[in-house]
């Protein structure tokens, strides 16, 4: 009888993949799953998520540079995976980053 595996093992399985950089097929050798099984149940965990949130890089700016004007907002820049760039002015407030963190959801 096979073992059958949650969608939390497969949840681990994909971001441990995703960190390994190794492709699926490299990765699913060296872990001993199967690839179609890991294909299949990414799809499904990405259908369910479509709009995973993955960062990639935060830029916190203390200071405007010189050449920049006066109005720049300089502050926090997170960069996602997805491409979508926020970027909030030095001094936001809680409610900004709230509704900033929803509207990416």
């Amino acid at each position: 009888m096979t073992k059958s595996r949650g969608a939390e093992f497969w949840r681990q399985q994909v971001d441990a993949q995703r960190a390994s950089g190794l492709s699926v097929a490299g990765y699913c050798r060296m872990h001993g799953v199967g690839a179609w099984s890991f294909h299949s149940w990414r799809r499904r965990l990405e259908a369910k998520a479509p709009e995973a949130v993955r960062l990639i890089a935060v830029t916190i700016q203390d200071e405007v540079p010189a050449m920049e004007s006066a109005t720049t907002s300089a502050g926090i820049e997170v960069r996602l995976a997805s491409g979508v760039v926020l970027s909030l002015a030095r001094h936001f407030d809680g409610a900004s980053l709230h509704r900033a963190v929803e509207a990416l959801r």
